[in-house]
């Protein structure tokens, strides 16, 4: 995960000396996640999500791409049972700003996402049980959203649509669905 890291800012560093269209930043904010698709009923499970990005831009276009590397809590609560699930994930981010050359510029944003679980735990009352053995160790999805560059500072919302089973259980059907409030910083 480090060399990961080492490796995406190296890239980005390395780009932004040749032309300066690519900023680097960290990004954080509030997780409300649920389970799509489930044939139980669950409630919002909230969590912190937060990482890094590089944003590549592309000249003379509003189009630019930005992958990112984000620690992200998901899950789901429900009737005395709380599954709190963590993930490392990457996304890469088509963005599409509707200003371009402003202190202030909207964008939209889609693209796809892969999770690598890094833990699983359910609560059942005062019981907590490791799930790890029945959480499925890779997610995959699409993201969706909108934000706002006010300078080097970001604002906005997305939502995370997971395409893949959390559960290694053929009677167990649920698949991650998170909504983010996210705030960056770039540099």
């Amino acid at each position: 995960m480090a060399v990961l890291i080492i490796s995406l800012f190296t890239i980005t560093s390395a780009t932004a000396q040749v032309d300066k269209p690519v900023k680097v930043g960290i990004t954080g904010g509030l997780n409300l996640a649920n389970f799509n698709d489930s044939n139980v009923e669950t409630d919002i499970n909230t969590g912190l999500t937060a990482g890094v990005f590089s944003r590549f831009y592309i000249p003379d276009s509003p189009v630019s791409i930005q992958p990112e590397i984000l620690y992200s809590q998901k899950g789901a609560s429900g009737d005395n049972i709380d599954a709190n699930l963590d993930y490392i994930e990457i996304p890469v981010l088509a963005r599409f700003a509707f200003v371009n050359d402003s202190e202030v510029t909207p964008n939209v944003f889609f693209g796809p996402y892969v999770g690598f679980n890094l833990s699983a735990e359910g609560t059942n009352g005062n019981i907590t049980i490791n799930a790890d053995d029945v959480v499925n160790k890779t997610d995959a999805g699409v993201v969706f959203g909108a934000d706002m560059e006010l300078s080097q500072f970001t604002i906005g919302g997305r939502y995370s649509a997971g395409l893949i089973e959390v559960f290694d259980d053929p009677d167990a059907t649920s698949k991650n669905g998170v909504f983010s409030i996210m705030v960056g910083v770039s540099f």
